[in-house]
């Protein structure tokens, strides 16, 4: 299987956020679109890196943690250090 047999199982829509976008934001995004992972854009829409789950801190991760582990995202583990 190639990557554009997949892309054409999972669909091409793809979640960004931008370069001002709130951690907040993102959390949000990730939970409400079921990703692991968002594109980061500058105002050009020209990809300039990518925030995953693993990236957001602590202390946000906290506060949603009932939101991700109902989304999947993150397995449940009692340690909430990430590096």
């Amino acid at each position: 299987m190639k990557i554009r047999d997949l892309l054409k199982i999972k669909g091409r829509l793809v979640i960004t956020i931008g370069l001002n976008g709130t951690v907040s934001a993102a959390i949000q995004k990730l939970v409400e679109n079921d990703r692991g992972s968002l594109p980061v854009c500058n105002d050009n829409g020209e990809l300039v890196g990518i925030v995953s789950m693993r990236d957001l801190p602590d202390v946000q991760l906290n506060e949603c943690e009932a939101q991700i582990r109902y989304a999947s995202l993150l397995p449940r583990r009692t340690s909430r250090r990430l590096v």
